[in-house]
């Protein structure tokens, strides 16, 4: 059965903030207010899953949102518990309300015994899907690195859903795994890069191979996995939308520019060492060190190769990489 004949209410996220029905409201108008007839609007744009999430994107004051995945539950259902509460009693009554299977994507900042509790109530209550909160770096892979520690909580997130899964046979997940979002991690210097001043930090060589994915292809897939309902069942699938490396990117920017850009260089050890610091001093942003620094470290072939991109088995069209950065700057 395909997702768009599915009677689901979506509760979807991303990037740490809940984009829920409300929100899909906002961006766009002609969606109805109420939370009760917002699932059956969604249903009719599926085909917009895209455009729904670049214009999610697009919103500026996505922190004035809710911030919990049942808060449009909490507020409009009469049998949801007070306040924030998140109940197991509580969380199956919402679910279980709900019109058909609910298939939730949780990106939210929730502590990972809430979202376990999420995850209990939801499979209770029949849930057809849950996607977890795996955009970014495969948690597969970061086994004995400074990552493993701060993504312990997603590793445990997935396990547990495989196991719920294994006890509930009309409970499934898939996870995916996307690597860095192109067109964030480019314009705001994940990459190393800052496009206004036309300077590059390069990390080790700059050869190190990394496979970055577009908000764009994120969307196709999300909306691939929900129509594709057996061939992603309890999957933790990873995509792509091209591998390239530091020096590849510059090069391309270069030329398109028609300037020379600054270097500045800087060790992975280096950076490692910098961001531990910082999360020491309880400043949050050692972890986007700590992410440069697993991402760009030379030797480690950290690329997604061909032989294990979902892309191509999802129907996900390929994406080139100079149209990309031509598009951006």
């Amino acid at each position: 059965m395909r997702f768009s004949s599915l009677p689901v209410a979506t509760v979807v996220a991303f990037l740490g903030q809940t984009v829920t029905c409300s929100l899909a409201c906002k961006v766009l108008p002609d969606l109805p207010e109420s939370i009760s007839e917002c699932p059956e609007a969604l249903l009719r744009l599926q085909r917009e899953t895209t455009a729904i999430w670049a214009k999610a994107y697009a919103v500026k004051n996505l922190d004035t949102l809710l911030s919990y995945v049942v808060d449009p539950y909490i507020q409009h259902n009469p049998l949801a518990p007070s306040g924030k509460a998140i109940a197991q009693a509580g969380m199956t009554q919402i679910f279980a309300t709900s019109q058909g299977p609910l298939l939730i994507m949780d990106s939210s900042t929730l502590a990972v015994s809430a979202q376990l509790a999420l995850i209990d109530a939801a499979a209770s209550a029949n849930v057809k899907r849950f996607i977890p909160s795996e955009f970014g770096v495969d948690t597969r892979l970061v086994a004995g690195t400074t990552l493993e520690p701060l993504l312990a909580g997603k590793i445990k997130v997935v396990e547990y859903l495989k196991e719920k899964a294994q006890r509930h046979d009309n409970f499934s997940w898939t996870a995916l795994a996307t690597g860095s979002l192109f067109e964030f991690g480019l314009l705001h210097g994940a990459f190393g890069f800052d496009v206004a001043r036309k300077h590059v930090t390069i990390f080790d060589s700059g050869d190190a191979l990394f496979s970055p994915t577009t908000f764009n292809l994120v969307g196709r897939a999300v909306a691939a996995i929900l129509s594709e309902e057996e061939q992603t069942k309890n999957q933790y699938l990873a995509i792509s939308s091209f591998t390239s490396s530091q020096n590849q990117l510059l090069k391309i920017l270069e030329e398109q520019t028609g300037e020379e850009w600054a270097q500045g260089h800087v060790s992975t050890s280096a950076l490692e060492k910098i961001g531990l610091e910082k999360l020491g001093q309880k400043n949050p942003l050692g972890v986007l060190d700590l992410m440069k620094a697993f991402q760009f470290q030379d030797g480690q072939n950290r690329e997604l190769s061909e032989e294990i991109n979902d892309a191509k088995a999802l129907g996900l069209p390929s994406e080139d990489v100079l149209s990309l950065v031509k598009s951006l700057i």
